[in-house]
Formats: structure tokens, C-alpha cells, sequence
């Protein structure tokens, strides 16, 4: 997750072979906007698990 968002990006999943221990595989490349500068910090988390909404 992006503190001030992505500007684009893609993600890719996969299922292995079933000889595989892996469920499923994926592959996120995101793109964030930033300005060029001698040192830069962008602000990530990463996030596991499902996503629990409540109306």
C-alpha cells in the first residue's frame, strides 16, 4: 500500500503444477510517482490477509 497512492501498475498471478506446496503465486509491479532528488523516502506497507469490510 501506497501512503499517497500508485500512479499504475500491474499484478500477476499464477497457479504451480499440482507437485507444487505453493497455492498460488503472484507478482506486483507498481509505480509511484517521485521527486527527483539526493535522497528520496517513499512511504510503503505491506499488507496480508484478507480484507474485512463492515457496512
Amino acid at each position: 500500500m501506497a501512503k499517497n497512492n500508485f500512479s499504475g501498475g500491474n499484478m500477476d498471478w499464477s497457479m504451480p503444477e499440482n507437485n507444487s506446496h505453493i497455492v498460488s503465486q503472484s507478482t506486483a509491479n507498481m509505480r509511484i510517482s517521485v521527486t527527483p532528488a539526493a535522497t528520496v523516502t517513499v512511504p510503503f506497507s505491506i499488507f496480508y490477509g484478507p480484507q474485512i469490510i463492515t457496512f
